[in-house]
């Protein structure tokens, strides 16, 4: 449990974790590399070290300098003993695609922590499956999950809701099919598969509204991950409903993962973007003033894909605005480490904020954040950061139980913020 007391703002500068998204997904596509990759990683979580730890007992040989990870790509082997996921649905997820297709085919069981054998596997198992894939899971949905390693027909898929880490899964399989695979998305979600893979030297490309992935491997990469931009919209949040400037440096800003940051400044929010790279990731700082007036803003269905781990956070922002934030389409959020809908309500009302559950979001009105009580981030390392926040700019001191579900993505996060606060 962690005491969490008001403060009087930010100011600083702040260089964030790598970015989570990439950084398992270059473990991974460097892991099945025609050669050798240097990836440097700071900060990495507990779910990057299960990427790091499964990839190890398949084979790959890994060696860490400092923050940079020299990774030797060998052939898979099937495991002796079954694979722990942990808490990472990513991990789970693209690894399903990958060890389903992969050659020579290898056998693997993944098991997980209570959260992540809580949480739904059938969108990654089913178009795999269709495609010859032999899988078999709990209640063919959860884990534990046997995966048995087939040849694969080619994949021609239209993903029925935006998912990455389902688009993701399936890209990795159809490399190593025998002719081309087609993959459809409603709407565009994460593309940094798309990016590296393709910056990598794999055949990718849009075709109309499909990717078309023709198979083959990547080639080795160097590269320094940037700041995760989800761990970045916290600090951002923070510094908006308080008072001072923060800096935070080297930030991903890639358009698909900043819905968050377009929808704050539609809001009115006041913030300096400095673009400093653009391949094959944008990459830039962002300069964050406190003290903007918030306006009222309605997130739809179209809008999740692009911020759907910064979701919760709007629920605070609304109620530091002038007429509050209305969020619906987000169904995801109910199969999230939490089912961050209820999460968000319940434990936010405690603090006095003014908000309304809805199937597929919630409306949260202009109140202030009165504190004086004990909440829970129900082992949700997004709403333990969440409450932290809030915790900041109560009235009354506010007690956070399962504060350590933060080592999950950020386990520097209560150092960094207490570096930043005045």
């Amino acid at each position: 449990m962690r005491k969490i007391s008001k403060i009087k703002g930010v100011k600083g500068r702040l260089r964030l974790p790598a970015d989570k998204s990439i950084s398992h997904r270059l473990f991974m596509f460097s892991a099945i590399s025609r050669s050798e990759s240097k990836i440097t990683v700071e900060r990495i979580g507990k779910d990057v070290e299960t990427t790091i730890s499964a990839l190890i007992s398949l084979g790959t040989q890994i060696e860490k300098d400092g923050n940079t990870y020299k990774i030797n790509p060998k052939e898979f082997s099937s495991p002796i003993s079954p694979l722990y996921m942990g808490n990472s649905g990513t991990t789970t997820r693209l690894l399903t695609g990958l060890l389903s297709a992969y050659r020579p085919h290898v056998d693997v069981v993944f098991y997980g922590d209570e959260s992540l054998s809580r949480r739904p596997m059938r969108r990654v198992i089913s178009p795999l499956v269709e495609s010859g894939a032999r899988i078999l899971s709990r209640e063919d949905n959860y884990l534990p999950m046997f995966i048995k390693g087939s040849d694969l027909m080619p994949i021609d898929y239209a993903l029925p809701i935006p998912s990455a880490q389902v688009k993701s899964a399936l890209i990795l399989a159809a490399l190593f099919g025998d002719a081309p695979s087609f993959i459809g998305e409603p709407v565009p979600s994460r593309d940094h598969t798309e990016r590296f893979l393709s910056y990598m030297g794999v055949d990718i490309h849009k075709d109309d509204e499909r990717i078309v992935i023709d198979p083959g491997l990547p080639n080795g990469i160097e590269y320094r991950v940037p700041g995760d931009f989800s761990q970045a919209a916290f600090f951002i949040t923070l510094a908006l409903i308080t008072k001072g400037e923060l800096l935070l440096e080297d930030v991903n800003l890639n358009p698909t993962r900043i819905g968050f940051l377009d929808k704050v400044l539609e809001m009115g929010a006041d913030i300096e973007i400095k673009m400093k790279e653009e391949e094959p990731e944008p990459v830039g700082d962002l300069m964050v003033y406190g003290g903007s007036k918030l306006k009222e803003i309605t997130i739809g269905k179209e809008d999740i894909p692009l911020m759907v781990d910064e979701v919760p956070l709007f629920a605070i922002l609304g109620a530091f605005s002038e007429n509050g934030v209305t969020v619906t389409g987000a169904e995801e959020l109910r199969v999230k480490e939490s089912d961050r809908i209820s999460a968000v309500v319940e434990e936010f009302s405690k603090l006095g904020i003014k908000i309304e559950e809805l199937p597929d979001g919630f409306i949260v009105h202009p109140s202030g954040v009165h504190g004086g009580c004990s909440v829970n981030s129900r082992g949700d390392h997004r709403i333990a950061m969440a409450l932290t926040i809030l915790g900041m700019v109560a009235e009354e001191p506010i007690s956070l139980v399962g504060d350590e579900a933060v080592d999950i993505s950020y386990p520097d996060f209560f150092s960094d913020i207490a570096s930043v606060i005045l």
